[in-house]
């Protein structure tokens, strides 16, 4: 999945590298909002206010919007797929963490990694677009990309929801975990 910036292609490219690059950019959403339905049951778990709670969504939001300003300059320098892999390692590796975290603190942590990592995905996958794609084919991806950026919040959140409520809350990590290797073997 690795493109050099010097490697301009024009021609069609198949449904499975377009659904990739899709699935790498909308990663980052995902994991932001597919544990939202969880949040209000982490006050009790963890035994702490909300405002605690809030934090692991705000550290999450915070790290994935100044990673993004990194990620770009890295790629651009040492390649799409290096950095596409940390970021997928560093959110996968966060993912579990969360799932296994026993207090607030390990939580918030492990979400800021997580935002950390995941702002890889979005960052590589769109100047993969850039790279790969051209003209009216490049316009057509972005509008796609539009699309799943569109919907991928709300659809996180109903599926985390019932992720939620029929495994708990730590399911929802799983799950994210378990993407971060798919799309790590498909980088």
């Amino acid at each position: 999945m690795s493109s050099a910036p010097g490697n301009q292609a024009t021609g069609a490219h198949s449904p499975w590298l377009i659904a990739n690059v899709l699935a790498q950019i909308s990663f980052g959403l995902l994991a932001m909002t597919l544990c939202l339905p969880s949040m209000q049951e982490w006050g009790t778990v963890f035994a702490t206010h909300q405002a605690d709670v809030q934090l692991t969504f705000s550290g999450y939001v915070v790290a994935y919007g100044a990673l993004q300003l990194v990620y770009g300059p890295l790629s651009d320098r040492h390649g799409r797929q290096p950095i596409l892999m940390l970021g997928l390692v560093v959110a996968g590796l966060a993912s579990v963490m969360a799932a296994l975290a026993t207090d607030i603190a390990t939580l918030t942590a492990a979400r800021v990694l997580q935002g950390a990592g995941s702002a890889a995905s979005m960052v590589v996958g769109r100047s993969m677009v850039q790279d790969l794609f051209r003209g009216p084919h490049r316009t057509r991806v972005m509008a796609y990309i539009g699309m799943a950026l569109g919907l991928c919040p709300p659809l996180a959140t109903l599926v985390g929801g019932q992720i939620h409520v029929r495994f708990g809350w730590q399911a929802n990590f799983v799950l994210l975990a378990v993407l971060a290797v798919l799309l790590l073997v498909a980088a």
